[in-house]
């Protein structure tokens, strides 16, 4: 997952790009996009909303978090939201 900013994006420009393993956010606009499996997911107006709103949806599918972002996406399992899994719990400092 990885949060993209660019000015001048299309979500067909973004889509047609081969490669991306997995989902992430980009704006367009005011809007903020999910993309999975390289086809849109949410449409949300939040960037805060929607960044919970992909956090939640790997966590519930269990989704692999990319590397990038693992570290951080732990801190919030364990220390912002208090779930306490074999994962999370490795993460304590």
């Amino acid at each position: 997952m990885c949060v993209r900013y660019e000015d001048t994006v299309s979500i067909e420009t973004v889509l047609s790009t081969p490669g991306r393993l997995f989902q992430f956010i980009l704006q367009v606009e005011e809007t903020f996009h999910i993309i999975a499996d390289n086809s849109p997911f949410m449409e949300l107006n939040s960037c805060s909303v929607t960044l919970l709103h992909l956090f939640c949806s790997l966590y519930i599918f269990n989704v692999g978090y990319s590397p990038e972002v693992n570290p951080s996406f732990l801190f919030i399992e364990y220390s912002v939201l208090e779930v306490v899994d074999d994962v999370s719990s490795r993460c304590r400092s």
